[in-house]
């Protein structure tokens, strides 16, 4: 599919007449069949460099992140408040991982067809996610606790994630890791000032009034970023780098050499029979498994054995830390002359269980 031209402009900021039949990008395909649209710099479609495509959406993971790496530490005054077991709080969270990872794939489908605009996903995401954290400070039902913060949280909070990754990989499509790495970590080491929160500030008596401010928190910083969030033109390619040959920019043309982009555009049901993805897939799962047993447990287990507030608050917060900046290494390591992507997912697998 082809994209309409756009004529230039001459510098008086109107339409050059003369010069309408010669457009200001265009589209190549290469020998795989895969298309780029190159022509236009990122200022010439955001009116500023598209550095801030990855500052915003990094802003946007740091508030969502409090959701799941800091509810460890809220468990016991939401049980104590509420009068919930321990398995209640864990199946809550539980409920939100599934919801906030299940959106991903009809979010970025209804992103790719159209229907779904990047800024729209964020600002729905914002709502549902204060709905969330209302529905954890106000309802002791268990079930009505699970339906508010874990499905309608969780949707939440998985559009804006989703829209995050989903904006960065479109504005750095000659390198998709280190970006994407970066603003992933954010959805972990965000979380950190949360951790100590709710472990120092956070009990029976004000539990409302903390969680509804955070629920404003962080529906006012994504909204705030999703103002300002707009995608690419489909198929768009950075101009200083050519996706023929690979030449430019020295440091994006040895990442595309060592990480190429797909052999091709791959269909949901082409992905599956692959047998990459259901891979990829069942290792996710697993660690993720891992990081929600520990997200649950670690704070209680602390205190349990007789570790203070500080101690508890610490190990969540290096686990945090660690599995965040983790995140960004790993992302960077498949930048040019590091490592390739083998390399760094069995890395990833063995030195951070957690960081799915």
């Amino acid at each position: 599919m082809t994209a309409d031209p756009i004529a230039p402009k001459d510098p008086s900021g109107g339409t050059d007449a003369s010069h309408r039949s010669r457009p200001a990008y265009r589209e190549v395909t290469d020998a795989r069949g895969r298309v780029y649209r190159i022509g236009e710099t990122d200022r010439d479609i955001l009116g500023h460099s598209r550095k801030f495509m990855v500052y915003l959406p990094w802003l946007a993971m740091m508030a969502i992140s409090v959701f799941e790496y800091a509810y460890g530490s809220a468990e016991d005054t939401l049980s104590h408040a509420h009068g919930w077991t321990q398995s209640n709080t864990f199946w809550i969270l539980s409920v939100w991982v599934f919801f906030q990872a299940g959106i991903a794939f009809p979010a970025g489908w209804l992103r790719e067809k159209g229907i779904l605009t990047a800024r729209r996903a964020m600002y729905i995401g914002s709502v549902m996610c204060v709905i969330g954290f209302l529905a954890l400070s106000h309802l002791s039902n268990v079930l009505l606790a699970i339906l508010g913060f874990g499905v309608i949280g969780g949707l939440g909070s998985g559009l804006v994630y989703a829209t995050c990754i989903n904006m960065v990989g479109k504005w750095f499509p000659e390198r998709r890791g280190a970006r994407t790495g970066f603003v992933n970590g954010g959805f972990a080491y965000g979380s950190l000032p949360f951790i100590f929160i709710f472990d120092y500030a956070f009990d029976t008596a004000n539990y409302h009034r903390v969680l509804d401010l955070i629920g404003c928190y962080v529906m006012v910083v994504v909204l705030s970023c999703a103002f300002f969030f707009k995608d690419p033109p489909k198929n768009w390619w950075p101009a200083d780098v050519d996706p023929l040959t690979f030449s430019g920019n020295s440091k994006n043309s040895a990442s595309l050499a060592k990480n190429p982009p797909a052999v091709k555009q791959y269909t949901p049901r082409e992905a599956v029979r692959t047998g990459v993805l259901p891979l990829m897939w069942i290792t996710l799962v697993m660690t993720a498994g891992v990081s929600i047993f520990g997200i649950s447990f670690q704070v209680d287990f602390a205190k349990e054995v007789g570790f203070g507030p500080l101690v508890a608050a610490s190990s969540m917060g290096i686990m945090a830390v660690i599995n965040g900046v983790g995140r960004a290494v790993v992302g960077w390591l498949r930048t040019p002359g590091a490592a390739n992507r083998r390399w760094c997912s069995s890395s990833s697998s063995w030195g951070s269980p957690s960081s799915a």
